[in-house]
């Protein structure tokens, strides 16, 4: 079986990672359906921010800022796979690793907007029993 793109890219932990897991937000919420959409909401936020489009001397700053960013409130949201591929893109970054950056940058950026459409999707959503 050939391999997917995450695997390619991506260190094997990164590739196997749960995208969203919505057991750890609603064990964060407690249940509590205006706090789940307050954090949805500010996370989805977060992503948009943290995409724009910046000027290209000012791209290494901004992706060491989205990616040690990012890297913190996926976990804490459940969204384990983006906050690994968010720790690569640290990492690379602090090591200098700048021919791996474009690529691992653009992968990321999908889905860092894929989990945001993960957690939009529970957004006053009624709890099933």
């Amino acid at each position: 079986m050939a391999p997917n793109h995450l695997e390619i890219l991506w260190p094997w932990t990164v590739a196997k990672a749960e995208r969203f897991s919505v057991s750890c937000l609603e064990s964060l919420t407690g249940g509590d359906s205006s706090f789940l959409d307050e954090l949805c909401q500010a996370f989805c936020s977060e992503v948009e921010d943290c995409l724009v489009l910046v000027p290209q001397e000012e791209l290494r700053s901004r992706m060491r800022h989205v990616s040690h960013t990012l890297k913190a409130s996926a976990q804490y949201v459940g969204a384990f796979r983006l906050s690994r591929m968010a720790e690569q893109m640290e990492k690379a970054v602090q090591e200098g690793s700048w021919s791996r950056v474009p690529v691992l940058w653009s992968s990321f950026q999908e889905e860092a907007r894929a989990a945001a459409r993960a957690i939009q999707g529970l957004l006053h959503q009624p709890k099933v029993a």
